[in-house]
């Protein structure tokens, strides 16, 4: 669904709309990220800013 659907904003609804429909309780928790390939290679960032590789 999330390819689909270009806004963020719309993707949150209808990702909420959807769990709500699937009988979810009240304060459903949607995020939406747009991941990007990184720009850096990480070899070059400082190593508190690589997590994981």
């Amino acid at each position: 669904m999330l390819r689909t659907v270009a806004e963020p904003d719309q993707a949150t609804a209808d990702l909420i709309a959807l769990a709500m429909a699937g009988g979810a309780p009240d304060n459903v928790t949607c995020i939406v990220a747009d991941v990007l390939p990184a720009t850096v290679p990480v070899a070059t960032l400082p190593a508190a800013a690589v997590t994981s590789r």
